[in-house]
C-alpha cells in the first residue's frame, strides 16, 4: 500500500511540474500520552519532495519516511478478567483479576505523506509554518500470556495497522546558497482516523532540500 501512495503521489507532482526537488530529513519523535511509558522515543528518516523554485514562499510536496520504535522494557504486567465460571477447578463469583505478561519487540512505522510549507518573511533566513497529512502503516510486533486464558508459554502477534493523520507545525528556513535550503522545526502529529489506537507524538525535525536549477 506504502509504494501505491508513494507511486500515485509522485505522478501527480510529475503531471503539475516538471521541476521536482529532493531532500532528506532526520527527526527525533517523542510519544505522547500513555504510549511514553511503553515506546522509548525514536529516530525517524525521511525523503522529502518539493516543487518549484526555492523562493516560492509556500511550497507543497510529499514525502515517505519511516520511523521505528523500542520499548521502555523488557516485560510489561497486563491482567485478564473472568467473570463468573470455575477457575482451578473453584467456582468464580464476581470478576476474578488474572495475571499476565506482554513483550513488546518492535513497533515500525511506515508512511507516506503529502506537505506544505509557508516561508513568512521573504529573507534568507525565515520563519515557517505548515500543515502536513500523513497516511501511517503500522506494525506491532509482540507476544502476551494470561494466566488461565493464554498458554503460558505466550503467543505471538504480528499486527498491521494503519492511520490518517494531520500535523501542525513550525521552524526555519535558511537558504544556504542557490541550491540547498535547511529547514528545522517541531510538529504535533494528530490522528483523526485509525484502524486501531496510533500514538500522539511531537516530531521535531531538521533537513536538507536539493533544489535542481
Amino acid at each position: 500500500m506504502i509504494k501505491r501512495i508513494t507511486f500515485l503521489l509522485f505522478l501527480c507532482c510529475l503531471q503539475a511540474h516538471a521541476q521536482l526537488n529532493v531532500g532528506l530529513q532526520g527527526s527525533y519523535i517523542a510519544p505522547l500520552g500513555d504510549m511514553k511509558y511503553i515506546l522509548k522515543p525514536a529516530a525517524g528518516i525521511e525523503l522529502k519532495f518539493t516543487d518549484g523554485d526555492m523562493d516560492k514562499r509556500l511550497k507543497l510536496g510529499f514525502s515517505v519516511g519511516f520511523m521505528g520504535f523500542k520499548p521502555t522494557q523488557d516485560t510489561f504486567r497486563i491482567y485478564g478478567t473472568q467473570s463468573g465460571g470455575t477457575y482451578n477447578g473453584l467456582q468464580v463469583n464476581g470478576t476474578l483479576l488474572q495475571p499476565g505478561y506482554e513483550h513488546i519487540y518492535n513497533y515500525r512505522i511506515g508512511y507516506v505523506g503529502i506537505c506544505s510549507d509557508y516561508k513568512i518573511l521573504k529573507t534568507k533566513l525565515s520563519p515557517t509554518v505548515g500543515l502536513d497529512f500523513y497516511a501511517y502503516i503500522a506494525d506491532l510486533n509482540e507476544d502476551y500470556a494470561v494466566e488461565g486464558q493464554i498458554s503460558v508459554n505466550g503467543q505471538y502477534e504480528n499486527e498491521t495497522t494503519y492511520a490518517f493523520s494531520i500535523m501542525p507545525k513550525a521552524g526555519l528556513s535558511y537558504e544556504l546558497n542557490d541550491q540547498f535550503l535547511l529547514t528545522t522545526g517541531c510538529g504535533r502529529n494528530m490522528t483523526f482516523y485509525a484502524s486501531e489506537s496510533l500514538t500522539a507524538f511531537w516530531k521535531t525535525y531538521i533537513g536538507v532540500m536539493y533544489y535542481f536549477n
